[in-house]
């Protein structure tokens, strides 16, 4: 019968659809946990962390402090817990969790894309970030987690051929999870490459209907390709299935008012703007986005300069996002691409 070490080999293994030699199997070993149940509560952490909405990154969140209960010293768990806390911006939180997962064992690939990925979010450290990228991705070439952040990273950069390269290794590695299968489409959509991330994302909703990062990405690119009554009833479904939480609800409906202002709905759009604007969970950057859309260029300065003070996050998208196409010349946008890091 196997031992429980050589199970979890096996089990990563076949999930991962690798063929591993004797001394990767011992290190996918090392890494994991001597106690079964912690291991458990670690994989459907991860499965839960998958799906990237509010509620599951908490019920990754609540299995991966149960891992790390039953085993004080399992790295992998810390790994997965500071993913959760960056995912809710509870970046002080994840900063502690991915420095004990880096204590716990230096050479775990993931600890190391879960410390990039908080130098990225929380500290806009991109050499940072893409330091510990690779250093993650050289501990574990096959860390679907490691290749798919470095991706975004790329991506938002606007080194777009690079980011499709890493986000199809993700996905190569890993098709079956839905955060990881979408990765592609998020490059291909940075990328401007419209046709091709929709044939992505139509498989991804194949595999996971209902997916709402894929759903969110299908909606821009319906907007990109001036499909608004499309773009309009995607972010809406985004909308029904999280009527019970106003920071999701109230975000998504800025969108909506983005491609009302597009679509020339200017009224539509004005009177949305005038009802998200005075919700305290609407991130600044989606209000700028609105104003841009409508042509209001001061405004649209006046939001991004909140967005900065606020440090909302959006921002590491600024440099590809094509809502700020008009903008993208003036000497105060250029500085604020410099002070987010994303110009020398």
């Amino acid at each position: 019968m196997l031992g429980f070490e050589e199970r979890i080999s096996q089990t990563i293994s076949e999930k991962l659809r690798l063929r591993l030699t004797d001394p990767e199997k011992q290190r996918l070993v090392h890494r994991a946990t001597d106690n079964p149940e912690a291991y458990q509560l670690y994989l459907k952490g991860r499965g839960y962390l998958s799906k990237l909405t509010v509620d599951n990154v908490q019920k990754a969140t609540d299995q991966f402090q149960q891992a790390i209960q039953r085993d004080p010293n399992f790295a992998l768990a810390y790994a997965g817990l500071a993913d959760c806390y960056s995912f809710s911006g509870r970046f002080s939180e994840a900063k502690s969790a991915v420095m004990d997962a880096i204590r716990l064992d230096d050479s775990l690939g993931e600890a190391h894309a879960s410390l990039g990925f908080t130098k990225w979010i929380s500290d806009w450290d991109w050499k940072g970030a893409e330091a510990e990228y690779r250093r993650g991705i050289e501990l574990n070439p096959n860390s679907p987690l490691a290749h798919h952040r470095y991706a975004l990273l790329l991506a938002t950069s606007g080194r777009h051929d690079e980011a499709i390269r890493e986000a199809r290794r993700a996905q190569q590695i890993d098709p079956v999870s839905p955060d990881i299968s979408v990765a592609p489409a998020q490059a291909l959509v940075v990328a401007r490459k419209y046709d091709e991330a929709e044939q992505e994302l139509q498989k991804t909703l194949d595999m996971e209907p209902g997916f709402q990062t894929a759903l969110a990405l299908l909606a821009a690119v319906y907007e990109a390709t001036n499909r608004y009554k499309e773009a309009i009833d995607k972010y809406q479904e985004i909308i029904d299935k999280n009527a019970a939480i106003p920071r999701v609800t109230y975000n998504m409906k800025a969108p909506i008012a983005r491609v009302y202002a597009r679509w020339g709905k200017q009224a539509e759009a004005l009177k949305m703007l005038s009802e998200i604007s005075k919700r305290p969970e609407v991130l600044p950057y989606v209000i700028a986005q609105i104003h841009a859309a409508l042509g209001d260029r001061e405004r649209a300065r006046e939001w991004l300069e909140k967005a900065y003070q606020s440090r909302d996050v959006s921002l590491l998208g600024l440099k590809e996002d094509p809502t700020f196409d008009d903008l993208r010349r003036e000497p105060s946008f250029v500085e604020l691409l410099r002070r987010v890091g994303l110009e020398p």
